[in-house]
């Protein structure tokens, strides 16, 4: 609305919300509303992606046919990388659930950020 009459519809800067909904939900092209998808932009992901799944399949045919897995001559490290995670600490203590009140656990929308860490796993 606050925008309507720069725009040219000076008619809508005094209408309801109401009416701006409808009027928004009946347009086909909704470009206040967002859906995320997902792209993938490594050119090498599928070349990338066989290798991994070779070495999956190679240790479990190792695991498959060695019986028990002392007499393995081939220990197999996995290791994973996540790197720029967001590291946020609340700044209110969370809600616990309530019976017969709130069946969820209320946390505040305010947190403070403490910057990135980058988590390892193997």
């Amino acid at each position: 609305r606050k925008h309507a009459p720069a725009a040219g519809h000076a008619c809508l800067a005094n209408a309801a919300k109401a009416t701006i909904q409808r009027i928004l939900k009946a347009n086909p092209v909704q470009p206040h509303k967002t859906r995320y998808f997902t792209e993938d932009r490594d050119p090498d992901f599928e070349r990338k992606m066989n290798k991994v799944l070779i070495v999956y399949k190679e240790v479990n045919l190792q695991n498959e046919t060695a019986g028990d897995p002392k007499d393995l001559p081939v220990i197999t490290v996995s290791v994973d990388e996540k790197p720029g995670i967001q590291a946020l600490r609340n700044v209110r203590p969370d809600l616990p659930p309530v019976p017969g009140k709130r069946t969820y656990v209320g946390r505040a929308y305010h947190y403070e950020r403490k910057g990135t860490l980058s988590l390892l796993a193997a």
